[in-house]
This record gives structure tokens, C-alpha cells and sequence, in this order.
């Protein structure tokens, strides 16, 4: 299409720019041993929910075409055809790259065959100390079939000879309890660190397993099962909790769309696998490295220089903050937006809530839940508010995907100690991310809201980039209450004052201020508009930017992961930039902007946002995008586009053809601008403070 670009190679584009950061030479070897890693588990993710929606849209009789007019066939060929060649560059960044700075670092990775005699009989020994109590040999025949194999698991296919004509099959299951990586010789002996790997161990000794039979053959394979939940309108009116349980549970055993083997493997074991699991020819993938480079990163423990990782950054208080012992007279005193891993979380949003649960002049805590992850403080705090007597509502959206499980824990353990759960509304995920404590003061019950981008989650506010905003102004507090009570039970969701709610309005809205743009361009003044977002899919706000830059507003997009919309492109998107910020954090914040016609930025409207636009976002979604204001909070905001429009280290751009190249400074004499680094330095010298 020469308009838009298909969502699933856009996204494998985003994954391509993340597999590059372990080819930067500035990035350090540890760092770049976890971007493989991050390659690889984000194209399983990918798998998992795109690949398997596809295919059975495949078998639908009538599934609309996508955003550039592909049938799913064709995006499933697509989609074939540009992971190869990323899967051919992650070997290619090993083998040449990585291999060879682990080898300066006195690290190596040995097959069996590289051992010296003594290293083997150590193997030998080390399989009959760990593995032979442990691994269990599997059959597979008319008699026994064939087990259950985790998803994402490694697993050993061994061809057998029991004395007669034909080959038998049976499978190893290698525990993720065990480690990967073995140091040889229990790490003893040697100035370097030697590894060798566990299958390959259990490879070697696999007729240990299998004592009067001989082993032809061994091959180590990996399954990816598909892990879309199916909803009908039935079930969403009915018990979405009873249903996601259900779904959760047949998940472990749901179909198969991806078989990846290695480059030692048997032709006669890969036909039985698919035989057996039902796996097309088109989702089977040879692949020529390792089939799972996220265990790579456990070698980080052996590399102790500094020198190979990130410099640490830790993650300050904001001054207003520190210097007082009450959060809510700061927010009383004035609005208050926080920028995550930046300022701290522990500090801002989990102090607040902490605060509310132990202030007996707390009556109430009302809180979104998307994904809080495992290591939440949020959980005993709401536990604590509700043992206190504090009224706590909680929504819990179990259909996070990937998250669905993790939420049911933590919405049945706030339940059992009496908190009120609500899960979703019928049709709607709720993303929006909000906090509502309403406290008893001296002039009367008086409401502080927290609105952020980003989830509640202590482990994710570390690494990836979000902003929240804090506020006890009236206008922006009734309308997270209104939204409460509209999630809770039958209230209106309309006459909002201040935030826009998705999906009834804030499409209408952005899309208004963007024909206000297109008017003051057409009349000569300042028109410009800036928007940071995790992906833009939307058709309609496509059409409409596309519309803007014809009547000759500046757009720059900011937009790490997808987008279909093609910038550049003469007499269609000459105005539009896109570039995506690629780095040690995620980039996971929403930003918006618009000149207003004003010259000056700080005139301009400001938004932060939970939504991307994406359809889902806008119409299938509960979100929220907050205003903002304050000039302090407006100038936070610039500061923040201004450097991501300014990156020349970390950015990459979107040319004519759709392709994105990195941004590289050609001129010795200018400033390196790295967003990261950047904002780190501005943020612990105060400069950009809250």
C-alpha cells in the first residue's frame, strides 16, 4: 500500500530496532546480551497473540483485509518472510559480536566435543550427579501419546532403535528449574569462565536414559502455543471471572503455531513432532543459533566489571516531596507531574497510597488494576486500608493479556481481606490508570487524584518511561469520580470537565484539535503538532494526519513500537517526521501537542495520555488523557519532546519506503543527545523538576 503500513511488520520493524542495540559498539556487553534476550521474548510474545489470530482468521470465511489490504494468508507469508532475516541477523550479531567480546571477558561457551578428557568424564559425572535423578524419558507410540510440552519450553525428540526395523520416539523435558549454562569443572581450574550447556550435556549422555536401546538421534526443539482468549457478548455479560479461569486453564494446552528446531536436527523426529501436534509446514522454523537467547542473560552473574553494564542511575524524590512529611498538603498546594524511572515510584505513587491507608482522615481509595506485577507494595497497602476500615474499591481487568492469572491472585487476595473488586464492564478493557483517595478535612471531604501512562507496577516503573500526575483540583477530581462510579455502577459517562474518556469522546476531541491546527496553518500562523505514543494504527487518525500535513501543519510523531502511517511521501505525508526512541528504558509514555497557533510552545495545549491510537484504544477501551495546564507541568512536557526531537544517538527514522534508519551524527563538533542519558542528568541536578 502506498498509504499505510501492515501492522505486524511494522511491529516486527520495532523488534528489528531492539534486536540492533546488541550490535551498538557504545552499548555495554551485558546490556547487549539483554536486548538479545528482549528480541527473542518479544517475538515469542508476538507469536503467541498475533500468529495465532491470524491463522484462524485464515480459517474464517469472511475476515476484513488489514490496514494495507492483506488477506491474513498473505500477512502470515509477510510476516514468515521478515522474521527469517531477523532470525539470521541475531546469529550473525552472536557469532560475530558477542562471541567475541565474552572471549575478551575470559568467557567461553564449549560444546561437549571442545572439552579436554578430564572436562568429559566431569560431564559425565555432573549428568548422573543433577540430571539422571530428574529428567524422565518420555515414550511416544500407538501405547503413549504424546505428552504435554510446555509452551516456550526446551525439549529433547530422541530417535530410538529397540532391535527392530523401524525408529522409535521418545522426549526429554528439560525443567526450567534447572540451569542453563554449566560452569565446567564446577567453574575449578581455570583463569576464564568456561560454560557448556545442559542440553547438550543431556544430549551426549541421553542413552543413560535408555538402558538396552540405542540412541540414533537427538535434536533439541521448542513449541510456541497460541494464547488468544475467545470471548462471545455472551460471555462477557456473564462471569467474565469464571470464563478467564476456564480459558486460563486450556491455554496450557492450546494449539501449537510455531515449531523451532536448531541446526543439529532429524527429519524423521520432525515429522513425528508435527505429526503428532498438528503443526503446519508454515509455522515450523529452522533456526541456525540458539533457539532461546533469553538464557543468555544469565551469564550476566559471571561478568562482574561495571564497566559492562549501564552506569547505575537511581531514581531521586522530587524536592517538593522530600521536604515534607505530608503528600497531600503538597498536592493540595499545587499540581505535581512525576516522571518514572527518572523520580522515583516507591516515593511518589506507592507513598501516596501508602500515606491514604494509614491517614485516618482517609475514608476512601479507588484504584484501576491493568498489571501490578509480582512484587507489588500496592497489595498489603490496600490490605491494610481495607483492615483499617477505609472504604477500597478496586477494578481489576483480567483480560491484561499474559497478566490474567497474576490478576485473579491479586484481586481474590484484596477480596478476601474486604475490599470491593469489580472486573471490567461487558465489551471494555479498562486501561485507564487512576488513584481516588477521598479524605475528611476541615472544610469538608476533599479528593486527590492520581492519573499516570502507565501501569502500577514497582518492577516496570524502573524501566520503562511513564509520567503521573498528582492533583487535588475540584475539576480534575470530580471527573475521576464521576469515571469511578461509572465503572462501578450505572452513572452517566458524560460531562466531564477536564479529562477526556475513551471511547466516548477523546477521538472526537483530538481529531477537533486537529482540524483547529489545519485552520490556523490556513491562515498563516504557528501549526504544529506533537504527539509521543507507543503505536499508531488508527485508520481514521491516519487519514486525519495525513489531511493536516496537506494543509501544511509540522507533525512530528514520536512512536517507539508500531506505525502504518508512511511519513514523507510527496503530496501525502511531506510534513510528517516519525522517529522512534530506542534505549535503556522503554519508551511507554504518551505525549500530546498542539501550537494552538501560538508561537510560544507554552501556549500550545498538552496532554498526557494511558491510550495509544489505536482502534482499541479509542473504541474498545476505558482511557483517559489528562490535560495539562500548569506551566510547570506544560514546560516538563516540552522539555521532554524537545530532547527525543533533538536525540541523535538513540533515535531512529522512518524514510519515504517505511524502512527506519538510526540517526547517526555526522558532524564531530555536535552534541551527542542520548534521551536517556539526557534526562537522567537533568532530572538529578533539579534542572527539570516537579
Amino acid at each position: 500500500s502506498e498509504r499505510f503500513i501492515n501492522r505486524e511488520i511494522s511491529w516486527l520493524q520495532f523488534n528489528s530496532r531492539v534486536l540492533e542495540q546488541a550490535a551498538i559498539n557504545e552499548i555495554p556487553l551485558i546490556e547487549k546480551l539483554k536486548f538479545l534476550g528482549i528480541f527473542t521474548s518479544n517475538l515469542d510474545e508476538f507469536i503467541m497473540k498475533r500468529l495465532g489470530g491470524l491463522t484462524w482468521q485464515k480459517l474464517a470465511s469472511e475476515v476484513p483485509l488489514s490496514i494495507d489490504g492483506l488477506s491474513p494468508v498473505e500477512q502470515l507469508r509477510a510476516i514468515r518472510m521478515t522474521i527469517k532475516p531477523l532470525l539470521k541477523r541475531q546469529f550473525d550479531i552472536l557469532n560475530n559480536i558477542i562471541f567475541p567480546e565474552l572471549k575478551e571477558n575470559n568467557v567461553e561457551l564449549l560444546k561437549f566435543s571442545e572439552l579436554s578428557v578430564e572436562e568429559k568424564i566431569w560431564a559425565s559425572e555432573y549428568f548422573d550427579k543433577y540430571f539422571f535423578p530428574v529428567l524422565t524419558p518420555l515414550a511416544v507410540d500407538d501405547e503413549h501419546p504424546f505428552p504435554f510440552v510446555n509452551n516456550l519450553s526446551l525439549t529433547l525428540g530422541v530417535a530410538l532403535d529397540y532391535g527392530d526395523s523401524n525408529p522409535h520416539f521418545a522426549l526429554i523435558r528439560f525443567s526450567n528449574k534447572l540451569s542453563y549454562w554449566i560452569p565446567v569443572n564446577d567453574g575449578k581450574y581455570s583463569e576464564s569462565h568456561k560454560f557448556i550447556s545442559a542440553l547438550d550435556i543431556i544430549e551426549t549422555f541421553a542413552d543413560k536414559l535408555f538402558p538396552g536401546m540405542k540412541v540414533i538421534s537427538t535434536m533439541v526443539f521448542r513449541l510456541t502455543r497460541n494464547v488468544g482468549l475467545v470471548l462471545s457478548p455472551e460471555d462477557e455479560a456473564e462471569d467474565l471471572l469464571e470464563h478467564v479461569e476456564s480459558e486460563l486453564r486450556q491455554r496450557r494446552f492450546a494449539r501449537v503455531v510455531r515449531l523451532e528446531y536448531g541446526i543439529k536436527h532429524d527429519t524423521w523426529i520432525i515429522k513425528a513432532i508435527r505429526k503428532s501436534l498438528k503443526v503446519k509446514k508454515y509455522n515450523v522454523y529452522a533456526i541456525k543459533g540458539p533457539l532461546d537467547y533469553s538464557l543468555f542473560s544469565s551469564l550476566a552473574t559471571f561478568l562482574p566489571s561495571k564497566d559492562l553494564r549501564y552506569k547505575p542511575y537511581s531514581a531521586i524524590i522530587p524536592q517538593r516531596l522530600n521536604s515534607s512529611k505530608d503528600i497531600f498538603s503538597v498536592i493540595k498546594k499545587g499540581n505535581l507531574l512525576v516522571h518514572h524511572p527518572y523520580q522515583s515510584f516507591s516515593d511518589t505513587v506507592a507513598r501516596f497510597v501508602k500515606e491514604a491507608a494509614e491517614d485516618p482522615q482517609v475514608n476512601s481509595i479507588k484504584m484501576t488494576v491493568y498489571r501490578v506485577g509480582d512484587e507489588t507494595p500496592l497489595l498489603p497497602l490496600l490490605i491494610q486500608a481495607a483492615k483499617n476500615g477505609k472504604q477500597v474499591v478496586c477494578l481489576v481487568e483480567l483480560l491484561a493479556r499474559f497478566d490474567e492469572e497474576r490478576n485473579i491472585q491479586f484481586a481474590q487476595a484484596l477480596e478476601d481481606a474486604g475490599v470491593n473488586i469489580v472486573y471490567g464492564l461487558p465489551g471494555l478493557k479498562i486501561h485507564a490508570k487512576t488513584l481516588l483517595v477521598a479524605r475528611e478535612e476541615d472544610d469538608g471531604i476533599r479528593c486527590y487524584a492520581h492519573i499516570g501512562t502507565g501501569n502500577y507496577n514497582i518492577r516496570t516503573a524502573g524501566i520503562y518511561t511513564d509520567l503521573g500526575f498528582f492533583t487535588a483540583e475540584a475539576e480534575y477530581t470530580q471527573d475521576a469520580l464521576k469515571l469511578f462510579n461509572y465503572l462501578t455502577g450505572h452513572a452517566r459517562a458524560d460531562s466531564f470537565s477536564k479529562l477526556l474518556l475513551a471511547p466516548f469522546y477523546m477521538e472526537n476531541t483530538f481529531f477537533e484539535l486537529i482540524d483547529q491546527e489545519i485552520s490556523y496553518a490556513k491562515e498563516g500562523k504557528n501549526a504544529r503538532i506533537i504527539l509521543k505514543l507507543n503505536a499508531l494504527e488508527d485508520l481514521h487518525a491516519i487519514e486525519k494526519l495525513y489531511e493536516a500535513s496537506q494543509a501544511g501543519v509540522k507533525i512530528d510523531l514520536i512512536v517507539r513500537g508500531i506505525c502504518c502511517l508512511r511519513a514523507q511521501v510527496q503530496g501525502l505525508s511531506e510534513n510528517i517526521k516519525v522517529r522512534s526512541i530506542i534505549g535503556r528504558y522503554l519508551e511507554h509514555s504518551r505525549i500530546l501537542y498542539f501550537s494552538q497557533g501560538q508561537k510560544d510552545p507554552l501556549d500550545g495545549k498538552f496532554f498526557i495520555s494511558s491510550a495509544d491510537w489505536m482502534n482499541r484504544n479509542f473504541h474498545k477501551r476505558i482511557e483517559l488523557a489528562v490535560p495539562m495546564e500548569g506551566k510547570n507541568e506544560k514546560s516538563i512536557c516540552w522539555q521532554i519532546l524537545s530532547i527525543m526531537l533533538a536525540d541523535n544517538v538513540q533515535a531512529w527514522e522512518m524514510q519515504q519506503d517505511g524502512t527506519y534508519n538510526r540517526v547517526v551524527k555526522e558532524d564531530s563538533d555536535v552534541k551527542s543527545i542520548a534521551t536517556h542519558n539526557e534526562l537522567m542528568e537533568l532530572y538529578s541536578n533539579h534542572v527539570i523538576e516537579s
